[in-house]
């Protein structure tokens, strides 16, 4: 889905511009509810395959019950080595143990895994939605030099790990040159170690419209949603994340990047061409705690990037869009690791990342860009684009902590973002880097912005609208904007939707978006490219 925004003309900047009226879908951060809901609804669950599949694979299918006699999944896909298309039936099959296939499909007619049920009388949208008797239960997945292959609409919520006195499941994992793996329409639950799904040194992964939830209650340390990684000098290809829910894990999505402190050398590879997009991450009161008059939370963050790709080819870069994430709060390290409540982090060796079209709200803080690491002085993080996101009313407890939108320390492109509600738009922590920040729109905000910028940064077509201070800790450029006395009331709210497979609701920014006849900055119109 691509989205005619604009940008440039948004800007609601009143400096010597010609008058229009705004359309809605031109405004930063935005995107148009009934066109996600249009392409999210071509997403639909399939109880048994389609016509297409069934006739392609006809007659190399089985169909597979909880009673059949076999010991493991291993021996059932071993004795029907034939076999192509395997359809589940609901039933429990952790008795089975983990799903570990022998042999690779063919790129052009992949093995595949499908929940089957044609007497499914529920009008299920996805499998989280069906009853317990109706869901197919496995133990885990695990792919280890295999490739090609399918898995649909199946549920793995295992119980065959453990730790001190902690049960849960074995982690999913695709790994070893495990190629062209697909998981889609699945739930993923109750993982035990540090991923529920682990993918490494694999190419073309996809992990779609799957709900990813609830770490094992009690587990400390870090328990992430997905974890993408890849062995030293080796990378992983064109990993797709997208339209799924990651719920409750220490990080939803992290890309992986390890150095070993005494030769400081990365033993981890690039990930180009990673896509995370149109996901639900988040963090709900169930890993909330109370100190004193603050909340903290046992979790980390929604994204933490500490790697992306070397390669200056777009298709390369690690792109991260079109995501919703909120319930970030401050870790608490007693349950878990350590982090500032940021919804997004960019860091270690993180290079050629594109972050657009996000929306953040009720976060400590959005995104963090880049810090430097005493241990680790050859790593940098550089060549970061920020576009189009939208963060608002985010936490407040503590105005010496929250409610930060960016901060900023590697190279990084900050453009057409929009910010309300949130004291500090934006601190920049490392004035030896270069930082562009330009058609940037903040409403509401408490404290100043700008400042530590060095010669060659620049910010350009800027606006505060409704802004709070009395004071100022940067001095307003020429072609920036500000005005303490906006009316609130001629900004329009905007609507988008939530939690999309477990329980679909419409969120409300309120006042974010102005639709009004404005005018327009003679500001020069950049590309959202990184900096070269």
């Amino acid at each position: 889905m691509k989205y005619n925004f604009c940008i440039w003309s948004l800007l609601l900047i009143l400096i010597s511009c010609n008058s229009r009226t705004q359309n809605i879908s031109e405004i930063p951060g935005y995107r148009s509810v009934e066109h996600d809901r249009l392409e999210e609804s071509t997403y639909k669950f399939q109880p048994i395959p389609d016509n297409a599949t069934l006739r392609r694979y006809k007659h190399r299918t089985l169909v597979v019950t909880p009673n059949l006699e076999y010991d493991s999944w291993r021996e059932l896909i071993f004795k029907n080595d034939e076999i192509d298309l395997f359809l589940i039936t609901p039933g429990d099959y952790l008795k089975w143990g983990q799903l570990r296939p022998h042999k690779s499909g063919e790129l052009k007619v992949p093995k595949i895994f499908h929940y089957y049920n044609p007497k499914l009388k529920s009008k299920a949208l996805h499998p989280v939605q069906l009853q317990k008797d109706e869901a197919a239960i496995l133990e885990n997945f695990n792919f280890n030099e295999i490739a090609n292959w399918k898995i649909y609409g199946l549920t793995f919520s295992g119980k065959q790990d453990q730790i001190n006195n902690l049960k849960g499941g074995i982690s999913n994992l695709i790994i070893n040159s495990s190629d062209r793996i697909t998981i889609d329409f699945c739930i993923i639950e109750n993982v035990l170690r540090s991923g529920a799904i682990r993918i490494s040194t694999s190419n073309h992964t996809v992990i779609s419209n799957s709900v990813i939830r609830d770490k094992v209650e009690g587990l400390k340390g870090d328990n992430v949603g997905i974890l993408v990684g890849a062995v030293e000098n080796q990378v992983s290809l064109n990993t797709k994340i997208y339209n799924n829910e990651i719920i409750n894990y220490t990080d939803g999505i992290q890309l992986l990047y390890y150095t070993t402190p005494s030769r400081n050398k990365p033993v981890t590879g690039e990930l180009p061409g990673t896509y995370i997009g149109y996901n639900d991450i988040y963090i709900t009161p169930d890993l909330y705690r109370q100190k004193e008059n603050r909340l903290f939370s046992c979790a980390e963050n929604g994204i933490d990037i500490k790697v992306g790709s070397s390669s200056k080819n777009p298709l390369h870069w690690v792109t991260i869009e079109n995501n919703n994430l909120w319930g970030f709060r401050d870790t608490d390290s007693s349950c878990s690791g350590s982090s500032n409540g940021e919804a997004i982090t960019i860091h270690r060796n993180a290079k050629n990342v594109l972050l657009k079209d996000n929306v953040i709200f009720d976060s400590s803080r959005g995104v963090t860009v880049g810090w430097k690491n005493n241990r680790f002085p050859d790593e940098e993080v550089d060549l970061i684009t920020i576009s189009n996101n939208l963060l608002f009313d985010f936490y407040h407890a503590d105005e010496k902590k929250d409610g930060i939108g960016f901060i900023l320390s590697g190279n990084t492109r900050l453009v057409n973002n929009t910010l309300k509600g949130i004291d500090v738009p934006l601190i920049i922590e490392n004035n030896k880097k270069r930082h562009q920040l330009d058609y940037n729109v903040f409403i509401g905000t408490r404290r100043g912005a700008f400042y530590n910028l060095n010669k060659s940064s620049e910010y350009n077509c800027n606006i505060w609208l409704d802004y709070k201070a009395n004071d100022l800790r940067f001095k307003i450029r020429p072609r920036n904007k500000m005005d303490k006395n906006s009316e609130l009331s001629q900004f329009e709210n905007y609507s988008f939707q939530i939690k999309k497979w477990t329980d679909p609701q419409l969120k409300i920014a309120t006042n974010v978006a102005v639709n009004t006849a404005l005018e327009q900055c003679e500001c020069r119109v950049e590309k959202s490219i990184p900096i070269k």
